[in-house]
């Protein structure tokens, strides 16, 4: 006679993650009174990156914005600063964050401004988002019937 036994494995978790993000800067940084502080790189059309911040000096505010080279130029002259064009702008921030597309290949910059008198601590951190897929966690089951002899006590 035959005993039929279930038997149930559990073989573990399988994972698998895309290409990893890229942190290009996670710092703290001291912005001095009416100073702008950038972080500026040579970018690709379509990279996307995110971008947040958290201002540490209580009552505090930055105004954030990307532009690119030419843009920044007209901004940093008092009598071209409308001119200017500005991807992202964000004012009055203690704290936030942007997903943004680079629109054209070039030289493109992200712009924290302290407008206040006195200097400013603020937390930022500054990540491209690399392409790629995550499958996530996959837990691998395995069951099989198996047949076992049926034992007998010699006599």
């Amino acid at each position: 006679m035959l005993l039929f036994a279930l038997v149930l494995f559990l073989l573990g978790n399988l994972a698998f993650v895309g290409l990893a993000d890229k942190t290009i800067s996670d710092e703290d940084v001291t912005i001095n009174a009416e100073t702008v502080y950038y972080l500026y790189d040579d970018l690709k059309a379509n990279d996307e990156y995110h971008v947040e911040w958290n201002v540490k000096t209580a009552g505090a505010v930055i105004d954030f914005f990307i532009c690119d080279k030419s843009n920044y130029d007209l901004w940093t002259k008092a009598n071209t600063r409308s001119q200017a064009t500005l991807v992202v702008h964000k004012m009055d921030s203690t704290s936030d964050s942007v997903d943004w597309t680079v629109p054209a290949d070039g030289e493109w910059r992200f712009c924290f401004v302290n407008w206040g008198t006195s200097s400013i601590d603020i937390h930022i951190k500054l990540i491209k988002i690399e392409a790629g897929f995550c499958l996530g966690t996959i837990t691998v089951i395995a069951i099989s019937v198996v047949a076992l002899p049926f034992l007998k006590k010699d006599e």
